[in-house]
């Protein structure tokens, strides 16, 4: 997985909330990330609790607040749990 950058210079993260290229304070994307991986953590606790819609709506959220690939595959991983806790039609 790709480290996140820097939204004014683009350089790659590190724990700093200050980057060391430009100078910007990421405080605010550091807070984002942080947000977003505390939902997709939230979202697989729901999925191995057997809810998968409401893991759907927290991974949902957390691509809405910091969009990974991992992320995108939480959500079609949702997908496939909804697909299998649908009736089967006649």
């Amino acid at each position: 997985m790709e480290r996140p950058r820097c939204p004014v210079c683009r350089a790659r993260l590190a724990s700093d909330p200050t980057c060391g290229r430009c100078g910007a304070d990421l405080r605010p994307v550091m807070t984002l990330l942080v947000e977003g991986h505390r939902l997709r953590s939230a979202a697989r606790r729901a999925l191995r609790e057997g809810a998968a819609a409401r893991a759907r709506d927290l991974a949902r959220e957390a691509q809405a607040v910091a969009a990974s690939p991992l992320g995108a595959r939480l959500l079609a991983v949702c997908a496939l749990a909804l697909a299998a806790e649908a009736p089967a039609t006649p």
